[in-house]
């Protein structure tokens, strides 16, 4: 069976398992610049499976060792070193040599000592060891014996002090000041890693130093225990909280002196992504998670979950830029949460009960909002409509505009911009084959026509067309499941916050008609599929934005014609009533005639709940889909070519559109 290290580069979050037997410094040496650590005992093939499922090592205990290690730290360096210099001597007075014994500064006020070893121990066993040589030292930390522990490795930066985990001898560490350590840890680079690591010999660990784990006093716990989930109030859960998650705020679950320790991991990472996914920062987390710890442990006798394990491999964890999320939807028969909520009895078709509010109990919520506007809005890359028409956080945008007049082609490049601003969105298309979407997207990102793609990716040079998306939409999710309902849209936008550990903040639809329902009238399927995508933007605290069809008798002239009232939406008013925000487009050269005067793009505001209506028109690239602003000379010469066909239309007796 294979084992592994968990290397965490630059924070706790950033972490990954490597097989026990590469070189790290293979790793470390790309970027000295940043904290590394690795950790002190070794991972079997089962913990990897737990690692790559969440991210997390939360829970696991049964690890080994070859190595033992401690830490000395003190409110200065010179006390620091007397402590080292004693444990040392203890060491050597016990028989270890020098050669077998590694010393490093930490590069801030402190020590590590550590010996490789031929013998395999568990943390118990690792922690009698290093209290039988210096449990009476002072600044000796005794705290670094969980099963989870990391240390950081030598050669890499501290991240307060700026300078570097630095290995010293024997005699450095006895003659050189405070000053003088800092000096030598300020630069490595002359430290060669394999001559370096060559020098320390591996030591023949004593059996009699092989001691029986400490015998702990026996807690109390409640062997026998059953939930009664009878005496939660379910009424008082807060909003957005489901009953299964009510349960577990209330220390619902067991821990490994009662039962698996399994359910005590998935039942705190759930919480934590769940206070993430809320908005909750990350000390607001940690915070919730120790009262429900309490809490827990009080209902079930069991001893309180670490708190050094709580914040590093719970809270640290979720709040990773890698966390996947987990298995935490009640709605999935194949999550850990649902298989809970199945096994606490409860009911999944409950609907949660309204709970009654007066108009000010909105305050703090909008008292939020606002401290947090600029992250709350989302910005198209159009600066006239963000200006006029700005889309925050609980927005419903119509796009209304003739087949073929660019509303997807726009919906990409506000789903670009937002993506660069680290907006996560969700992409729901239902027009277009998947294929087709994403030869659309390749042409809008590279420029290429099909041909060139298609030569492209025939000729195996695919894969960087696919990464210059990849960096375009690095935070888009696609979604094209055909005769979708509102339900599944949520459905989905709730498993993308769950495998990423973030909110969603845009949902665009293309297109509004493709949603499915139910119902067989067509009005009261309208009204329905309206309620529901506004359902949406409530539950989920989103913006969003559906494109929608004309009417036929809208279009005069077809994509040409200019939409300017709201009635010219497809269907009933339920539609355009549901919008807070609608926006039309149409570019009033697209035909044969002026094909080559087909490079202008107009807007115009038709409803605007918080602000006014209007205007304006842009360049327009219809190979790429690019929307870009106009020049003085880039309008002129558009007005010029507007008011000719204006004329043209005149004379051939014509006031329409073409």
């Amino acid at each position: 069976m294979a084992h592994y290290h968990r290397l965490t580069e630059n924070g706790f979050g950033n972490a990954r398992f490597v097989e026990a037997d590469k070189n790290i410094f293979d790793y470390v040496l790309r970027n000295q610049n940043v904290p590394w650590y690795s950790s002190v005992y070794v991972y079997n093939e089962h913990h990897k499976k737990q690692f790559d499922e969440t991210n997390s090592v939360a829970g696991i205990r049964d690890v080994t060792t070859k190595m033992l290690w401690w830490d000395f730290d003190s409110k200065s360096i010179s006390e620091a070193q007397k402590s080292t210099i004693e444990l040392i001597n203890r060491l050597l007075d016990y028989g270890f040599s020098l050669d077998e014994i590694q010393i490093r500064y930490s590069g801030s006020k402190g020590f590590h000592v550590v010996i490789n070893t031929d013998t395999i121990m568990t943390p118990n066993q690792v922690e009698a060891i290093a209290e039988k040589f210096a449990g009476d030292i002072e600044g000796f930390d005794t705290s670094l014996y969980d099963a989870n522990q990391v240390m950081r490795i030598p050669l890499t930066k501290h991240p307060k002090t700026g300078v570097y985990c630095t290995p010293i001898t024997y005699d450095e560490l006895v003659e050189l000041t405070a000053e003088e350590l800092k000096e030598l840890a300020s630069d490595v680079s002359h430290f060669d890693i394999n001559e370096y690591m060559s020098y320390y010999s591996t030591a023949k660990l004593p059996k009699e130093l092989l001691v029986e784990p400490k015998i702990q006093e026996i807690k109390e716990v409640k062997q026998d225990l059953t939930f009664d989930i009878h005496e939660v109030d379910f009424k008082n859960k807060p909003k957005g909280i489901d009953n299964a998650r009510w349960l577990l705020m209330n220390g619902f679950f067991r821990g490994s002196e009662t039962a698996d320790v399994g359910e005590r991991n998935y039942a705190f990472l759930c919480l934590a992504s769940t206070y993430k996914n809320m908005g909750y920062d990350r000390e607001v987390v940690l915070g919730l998670l120790s009262g429900v710890a309490e809490l827990q442990a009080r209902r079930t006798g069991e001893t309180v979950f670490d708190g050094w394990e709580l914040e590093h491999n719970i809270v640290d964890q979720v709040f990773s830029p890698l966390w996947k999320g987990g298995q935490f939807s009640i709605k999935d028969k194949t999550s850990w949460l649902y298989k809970y909520a199945v096994k606490m009895g409860i009911d999944l078709d409950d609907d949660d009960e309204v709970q009654l509010r007066r108009i000010t109990d909105m305050a703090n919520k909008f008292t939020n909002f606002v401290k947090n506007l600029e992250r709350n809005t989302i910005k198209t890359g159009i600066e006239w409509l963000d200006e006029k028409m700005p889309i925050v956080i609980g927005s419903n945008v119509g796009i209304i505009g003739a087949s073929g007049s660019g509303k997807t082609s726009w919906a990409l490049d506000i789903l670009s911009n937002t993506s660069k601003q680290g907006v996560l969105s969700v992409f729901i298309s239902l027009d277009m084959n998947s294929t087709r979407m994403f030869e659309k997207v390749l042409k809008r990102v590279t420029g290429l026509s099909s041909a060139e793609i298609y030569h492209k990716y025939k000729t195996g040079k695919g894969e960087e067309l696919t990464k210059l998306v990849e960096k375009e939409y690095p935070n888009v999710w696609f979604y094209d499941k055909t005769a979708t309902t509102a339900q599944d849209i949520e459905d989905y936008i709730k498993k993308v916050e769950e495998q990423t550990g973030e909110k969603v903040k845009l949902v665009v639809i293309d297109y509004f008609e493709r949603v499915h329902t139910d119902m067989k009238d067509e009005n009261a399927a309208t009204k329905n599929i309206s309620s529901g995508l506004q359902d949406i933007v409530n539950s989920c605290d989103v913006a969003m934005i559906t494109l929608v069809q004309p009417r036929k008798g809208a279009l005069g002239g077809g994509v040409s014609s200019p939409l300017l009232d709201l009635t010219a939406i497809k269907g009933s008013s339920h539609i355009y009533q549901a919008f807070r925000q609608v926006v039309s487009l149409y570019r009033i050269f697209y035909s044969p005639e002026t094909a080559d005067q087909d490079k202008y793009i107009t807007f115009s505001i038709l409803k605007n709940d918080l602000g006014g209506i209007g205007t304006e028109t842009f360049n327009w690239d219809g190979a790429r889909g690019l929307i870009t602003p106009m020049t003085e000379r880039e309008r002129f010469r558009f007005e010029t070519w507007k008011r000719e066909l204006e004329e043209s239309k005149e004379e051939d007796g014509n006031d329409g559109w073409h």
